[in-house]
């Protein structure tokens, strides 16, 4: 018993160093548009340690996979919500190993190479729709899914990025607001939206001037 338990706990640490160092090797290795400094340069030596570690943790994990999925098939949990929290959980992962950022999964700026000191309250530009049950931040990222879109139903995330990207451009203030009247909704409002780092949570709205002769929306990033 009293062997058992320094056992369990040095696997326990053994897991958490191979899964840390799996994502500290793929954020290192892939490139990502947030970075704003390069890591320092490792040595070979450095990189074969890693790499050694990586492919450890491949083994562990092939010879793990019949124990975790008749963990996961004891769950009391019927099979389909089983499965679909596994698939979400499965991207979710690899969204944070790659750091590759897809409405709706969680952004994982995080895990890059960036640092910032996040104010505790940011304003952010934006566009507001008036509909019947209440106003509502028009989302470009959203649109960019053609599974949860609302309003653009031929759409890609690579054009709803630069259309969040030009917002206050007359072309695409025309374009957005064609496709809202096709709902019965009137044109979208130019505002700036104050909300709390933390938590997302809006604190104000106030109108906007747009200005469509600057980039400001692209370097600043804006609202979704």
């Amino acid at each position: 018993m009293t062997t058992a338990a320094p056992a369990g706990w040095m696997k326990r640490c053994a897991g958490i160093l191979l899964a840390v160092n799996a994502l500290d090797v793929t954020t290192s290795l892939i490139p990502y548009w947030i970075d704003v400094y390069q890591p320092p340069a490792r040595s070979t030596v450095e990189w074969a340690v890693q790499l050694g570690l990586l492919a450890l943790a491949g083994l562990w994990l092939a010879r793990a996979t019949p124990s975790i999925a008749r963990t996961l098939r004891a769950l009391p949990i019927p099979r389909a919500p089983l499965v679909v929290c596994g698939a979400f959980i499965a991207i979710e992962l690899a969204h944070i190993a790659l750091r590759y950022e897809r409405y709706p999964f969680s952004p994982v700026a995080m895990f890059s190479d960036a640092h910032t000191d996040a104010p505790a309250t940011r304003e952010q530009p934006a566009l507001l729709i008036q509909r019947p049950e209440g106003a509502e931040i028009f989302s470009f990222q959203r649109e960019g899914d053609r599974a949860f879109a609302e309003y653009f139903y031929d759409l890609d995330y690579k054009g709803s990025a630069v259309l969040r990207m030009y917002r206050d451009a007359p072309r695409v203030q025309e374009i957005v607001t064609a496709t809202l009247a096709e709902h019965g909704l009137p044109a979208p409002q130019p505002v700036f939206v104050r909300y709390r780092t933390s938590d997302g949570k809006v604190l104000g709205i106030t109108p906007r001037v747009p200005e469509p002769s600057t980039t400001d929306s692209a370097t600043q990033g804006g609202l979704p």
